[in-house]
């Protein structure tokens, strides 16, 4: 089913930002459609995108290892564990980060605005493919309409298809 979550986590704290993890929508006449909600075209004011917020460098983790490290060579045992803890405390925050900043370089997600001042996000692993779905809304504003066509968007597999035919884009132009 489609997460939309506030995105307090990743995307600041604008209650009006709503992310989407739908691996398929579709277009069609005037409705953008995925999973429990649809959204008429007319009312999208903008499509834009955007880099992924990477987290900031967790800076206070080696501080924290370090103090653990004086604690750690302390006499004391009951100091020595406290030592211990902070160590793997601080190690264990530069991996997180680590983790979490490998799985967000690199990736994109595709802003829907609406005249009510909601936007959607939309998750893309794949920027050229990102592009295409963005040509394909360009497209859809400049003719007004998609007239009978329908467009499912698989975001998952990267596939664009235009009333069941695969579209491929020449974006070099």
């Amino acid at each position: 089913m489609a997460d939309n979550k506030n995105s307090n986590s990743i995307f600041g704290t604008d209650p009006k930002t709503k992310v989407v993890e739908a691996h398929e929508f579709s277009i069609r006449g005037h409705l953008l459609r995925w999973y429990d909600t649809a959204i008429q075209i007319s009312n999208i004011s903008m499509v834009s995108t955007a880099d992924l917020p990477i987290p900031r460098f967790p800076y206070l983790s080696p501080i924290i290892a370090i103090a653990g490290m004086a604690m750690a060579a302390d006499e004391y045992s009951a100091m020595q564990g406290i030592g211990f803890l902070l160590i793997v405390l601080g190690i264990a925050w530069v991996v997180w980060w680590c983790v979490k900043y490998n799985d967000l370089h690199g990736k994109k997600y595709l802003n829907l605005s609406l005249n009510s001042g909601l936007t959607y996000s939309f998750y893309f692993s794949n920027q050229d493919f990102m592009r295409q779905v963005l040509q394909v809304f360009a497209n859809i504003f400049e003719s007004g309409t998609t007239g009978n066509k329908t467009f499912n968007i698989n975001t998952q597999v990267g596939e664009i298809r235009e009333n069941g035919v695969a579209v491929q884009f020449n974006l070099d132009e």
